[in-house]
């Protein structure tokens, strides 16, 4: 019937949705009940006038998680399918006639509007402070780095400083710039997050990642994607000895310098840069299959 289709409907919107846990465990109470009364009429345990209380009370309940989700209540708490169905609303006709499904169909167009909402706020918020990068060369935007444990180190500075100095000595047309944005303290962006900022602010390669405290040394997860959707993303995760390292522009690096010359290549290939790439994959001491393959590939050249 109906209210079956509706639980249906409503429970896979709210397994999907998954930011109301005690309204979806309201849901398969009231399912569990209306599918045992069903059984029950079936079987002639219960008679039919008792079995229409029944649906009379799933409906209601229906009704109602639909007004909570339209109005963003929370659910009135200890529902168990018995007690009086003669509390019904004057309309609950229309509603088993077919109405329930049209109010689901509302509540998930406000709820999947303010979502949208929700997310596009965050967007433009964060697209207002993209960095003002030159008209000419290839634009890098660099997310500021999420810290999980350990002193404030600021690793995406110093591989910035780096990728600025590796292009301006091999006369790379490139502007790399940090984004400065708080949308991302709490939670890295996801790799579709980061590529559709990325496109926001006008960037062609968009870095970002985390790091922590390992014993004396920090671990730095480096992540990089380009945001023309047919070029690969990747990852470069690396451990540097200690802080220091990260933050002296003018000390040897190994590890961040393994990073960016990662990074670098991929912006070679990218740029159509065959021999830049071929120099910095040889630089490499721990190329990944990626980059195996890569160098193979341009061998053969």
């Amino acid at each position: 019937g109906d209210a079956d289709q509706a639980l249906q409907v409503l429970i896979a919107f709210l397994e999907k949705d998954g930011s109301h846990p005690e309204m979806l465990r309201t849901l398969r109470v009231i399912e569990a009940n209306y599918r045992a009364a069903r059984k029950q009429e079936a079987k002639g345990i219960i008679e039919f006038s008792e079995a229409q209380r029944e649906y009379a009370k799933t409906n209601d309940a229906l009704v109602s998680i639909v007004d909570d989700l339209i109005s963003g209540r929370k659910p009135a708490p200890g529902f168990s399918g018995t007690g009086d169905g003669g509390s019904r609303r004057p309309w609950l006709p229309w509603l088993i006639g077919g109405g329930i499904l049209f109010l689901l169909g509302i509540a998930a167009a406000v709820w999947f509007s303010q979502s949208k909402t929700n997310k596009d706020s965050v967007a433009n918020a964060v697209t207002q402070q993209c960095p003002k990068f030159r008209q000419d060369g290839f634009k890098v935007m660099v997310f500021e780095f999420q810290r999980l444990s350990g002193e404030d180190s600021k690793p995406e500075l110093g591989i910035q400083t780096r990728i600025r100095d590796l292009t301006e000595r091999n006369k790379v047309n490139a502007d790399v710039k940090i984004l400065s944005a708080k949308a991302f303290d709490e939670n890295t962006p996801s790799l579709k997050e980061a590529t559709e900022l990325g496109s926001q602010c006008q960037a062609d390669m968009v870095i970002w990642g985390q790091y922590e405290k390992a014993e004396s040394s920090i671990s730095v997860d480096i992540r990089y994607a380009f945001t023309a959707p047919e070029w690969p993303s990747g990852a470069a995760i690396e451990t540097f000895k200690n802080v220091s390292e990260i933050k002296a522009d003018q000390m040897k690096i190994t590890n961040l310098d393994e990073a960016v010359f990662r990074l670098c290549t991929a912006m070679a290939l990218h740029e159509n840069r065959i021999d830049l790439a071929e120099k910095w994959l040889n630089k490499l001491q721990q190329p990944n299959a990626r980059e195996v393959e890569w160098k193979k590939r341009l061998e053969k050249k």
